[in-house]
């Protein structure tokens, strides 16, 4: 006899679990990349924002495995410094 194994789905992993937690990739145009990924069905957590050190805008998304992506555009006046 056959048997299937049918198991749930992981959970969406948290910035605090243990282990890699997420990935950051630096990107030109965080506001274009967004709108594009955004139009193809990616799921963000916000929309981009300005983080707390005020030098660089950040949003994240999941990948379809459930891993946690940021994306990160440094600001000008950042870049400056």
């Amino acid at each position: 006899t056959a048997q299937t194994v049918i198991e749930p789905p992981a959970p969406p992993r948290r910035g605090c679990d243990a282990g890699q937690n997420h990935v950051a990739i630096q990107v030109d145009d965080i506001d274009e990349g967004y709108r594009v990924l955004k139009e193809r069905g990616v799921v963000f957590t916000s929309p981009p924002r300005l983080s707390s050190q005020k030098i660089a805008k950040v949003t994240c998304c999941q990948d379809p495995e459930g891993n946690l992506i940021e994306l990160v555009e440094i600001v000008p006046a950042a870049a400056e410094v």
